[in-house]
């Protein structure tokens, strides 16, 4: 079943105007514009708990830098360790390792936003998303580039590319939401990197999109065999890892993600560490 209703996301004020009520006015506001639509639900998330959610996740922390982490009181040196043996044990290779992994380009849109379909459509609550608003999720926020350097970006959206059939069998993206750790002086800003949309034909749903089908079979992910599950698992380790290395060449301190979807097939093979 398909429901039309509103998503609530990146709700920001400056921090000049906090603390005056200005939030509640922007959803107030956000509501008439959406009743003007004729849609009269939302979703939304919280990091509260509001009664009663139709789903919760927990986020999980990988972390790049450590030094910078732990300096700034996000990360805590544990028992028995110690900061040189935290950079060597979350150190990433200087290279990916997926052949055919490249950057994101317009003329990807179209098999891209089949595949996020088709992989999406696999889990009870999804956002089923059009050709335009995959291209303004992913592609928007790329920034522009002077003198060979991309500036102001957000996202960062990455495909990979069969070598033989030239076919879209993968994608993975991450965004940027920076935060100022006030707790030491002078205050130094953690450069987070959040995991975004992903998707893979390593997905029992996805595996035939790429051999001309009109019409691809959904198989929920609670309907896949232990044997599938350990193939899309692999795939996706593989497919994260690299998302590290490009999070962490692009000078990421830490890369956060939640317990949705297929995460939490990699999320500790990869040594993301459970958030508070």
């Amino acid at each position: 079943m398909t429901k039309r209703c509103t998503e609530i996301n990146f709700l920001v004020v400056h921090k000049k105007l906090r603390a005056k009520r200005l939030a509640p006015l922007l959803i107030q506001e956000v509501t008439r514009r959406t009743h003007q639509k004729g849609i009269f639900q939302a979703v939304y998330t919280a990091g509260a708990f509001l009664p009663t959610p139709i789903a919760k996740c927990q986020y999980f922390h990988r972390s790049l830098n450590p030094a910078k982490l732990v300096k700034t009181g996000f990360s805590a040196v544990p028992r028995n360790s110690t900061v040189a043996r935290m950079i060597n044990q979350y150190k990433r290779p200087d290279a990916t390792s997926l052949a055919g992994l490249r950057e994101m380009e317009k003329k990807d849109l179209k098999e891209v936003a089949r595949l996020l379909r088709a992989y999406l459509a696999r889990f009870e609550m999804a956002p089923l998303l059009s050709n335009k608003e995959v291209e303004h999720a992913l592609l928007a926020g790329r920034g522009r580039d002077v003198d060979g350097k991309r500036v102001g970006q957000v996202t960062w959206a990455y495909v990979v590319e069969d070598p033989m059939t030239k076919q879209i069998t993968d994608m993975f993206s991450f965004y940027t939401l920076p935060s100022t750790a006030v707790q030491i002086t002078p205050h130094t800003v953690i450069n987070a990197a959040y995991l975004f949309y992903s998707a893979t034909t390593a997905a029992p749903s996805c595996a035939n999109l790429g051999d001309g089908s009109v019409s691809v079979p959904v198989i929920n992910w609670k309907d896949e065999t232990k044997e599938q599950r350990a193939v899309l698992g692999s795939r996706l380790k593989e497919l994260m890892g690299d998302a590290l290395t490009l999070a962490a060449k692009a000078g990421f301190d830490v890369v956060n993600a939640l317990t949705l979807q297929d995460n939490v097939l990699f999320l500790e093979d990869l040594k993301f560490g459970k958030g508070k």
